[in-house]
């Protein structure tokens, strides 16, 4: 990234576990992500997601740590979308491993779609999240 930001600085002992991605591959990120969120609520969207599960978890990070690994293989490559010019790769095991504290501190929702498989997730900041199959990607 070109201009260090603030999530950039609150993930920096993350360095060896994620990627930031450029402008413009960030551009192309959020373009993606933008086809699977839902416009009239937060989610996904049901007109390109299929199979969608969500978890509401509040503070029972347990749970959702468990709900996690039951809908996300963790072989997968992810691409984490926070907006348009904030965007980061990483392996599955490590959002597993580390989702609570890479999100919570900031509240943010964000789109995480597999760079191998039709997974996308959503995580909302009110402590949800929803998981489904993209129904077009490649």
């Amino acid at each position: 990234m070109a201009n260090t930001n603030w999530r950039v600085t609150e993930l920096k002992h993350y360095a060896n576990d994620i990627n930031w991605l450029t402008a413009d591959e960030a551009f192309r990120a959020n373009s993606l992500a933008t086809l699977y969120a839902a416009k009239t609520h937060l989610g996904l969207d049901t007109s390109t997601v299929a199979e969608i599960k969500r978890i509401i978890f509040g503070d029972d990070v347990p749970a959702a740590r468990e709900w996690l690994g039951a809908h996300v293989n963790a072989a997968d490559q992810l691409v984490v979308v926070f907006d348009e010019t904030n965007c980061f790769r990483c392996d599955a095991e490590f959002f597993l491993k580390n989702w609570q504290d890479v999100f919570v501190p900031s509240r943010d929702d964000a789109v995480i779609y597999s760079t191998v498989s039709p997974l996308v997730v959503f995580l909302c900041h009110e402590n949800e999240f929803e998981t489904g199959q993209r129904i077009v990607y490649g």
